[in-house]
């Protein structure tokens, strides 16, 4: 049954959505989540981009999210990096003339077995509009669309420079990038001797605590406190707690 609120109602969406995100378990099921966040981005596009102050403005950035989540499950951090490197908000996908062919070629790479991501589904990757990630160090880039005449020109042209360059970066090491006027070179570290230290473990402890019973609490280190509540409890915490206080939203 659809919630009367919109808000509801657009959360139901999203929740049904991290149900598929949570239950990917190969690439069927990854390409189904992927038709599913596009179908949801394309029916939010249109009001969101009309009325700043919609609901589906809101959700429009929720959904962009979860593509993030989906990069990252398929990519390696250094490729997400590396794809990260072209600034500039996603592209809108209900007026966009060529997704169609774009959706065409995520949907092949799938059925060929190989996991494939639309990169306009997320905020992350902006190069290129397919990623192949058969291999999550050295993806394949592939763009789609665009007249043949003129694929080596114009706005088509940079975008597939652009790529070219960052494949060169991810499969040899050493790129000179698009608009750079030196060389990039990857460097390996010795990854036991340079492993940063994150408060991830205590993040998800007190994230879980929370949506068990509405509040929970971890320790990230000495003097450090992470603080979870789910977003429909109305909790106070002093003032001393506010800078850890991370409110959770599903």
């Amino acid at each position: 049954m659809a919630a009367d609120d919109p808000h509801d109602e657009l959360r139901i969406h999203r929740e049904e959505l991290l149900d598929l995100l949570d239950g990917i378990d190969g690439i069927d099921a990854l390409w189904a989540f992927q038709r599913r966040l596009v179908d949801e981005i394309i029916a939010a596009e249109p009001i969101a981009h009309a009325d700043r102050k919609s609901p589906e403005r809101q959700h429009l950035k929720l959904l962009r999210l979860f593509g993030d989540a989906l990069a990252w499950l398929l990519l390696h951090p250094y490729a997400i990096r590396q794809l990260a490197k072209n600034a500039g908000p996603p592209p809108a996908l209900y007026n966009q003339t060529g997704f169609g062919a774009t959706r065409s070629i995520a949907e092949q790479i799938c059925a060929g077995g190989e996991p494939a991501l639309v990169a306009d589904i997320t905020n992350c990757v902006r190069i290129s509009d397919v990623i192949a990630c058969g291999d999550r160090e050295r993806p394949r880039l592939i763009e789609s669309g665009g007249h043949p005449r003129f694929a080596d020109r114009g706005r088509k042209g940079r975008q597939k420079r652009r790529a070219k360059a960052i494949e060169d970066l991810l499969n040899d090491g050493e790129a000179v990038l698009l608009g750079d006027p030196c060389e990039t070179v990857t460097v390996e570290v010795a990854a036991e001797r340079h492993r940063p230290a994150t408060s991830h473990a205590a993040v998800c402890t007190a994230i879980d605590a929370a949506l068990d019973h509405g509040q929970g609490a971890a320790a990230a280190g000495p003097g450090d406190v992470v603080i979870a509540i789910r977003s429909d409890q109305d909790i106070s915490f002093p003032s001393s707690a506010e800078n850890c206080l991370i409110k959770w939203d599903a």
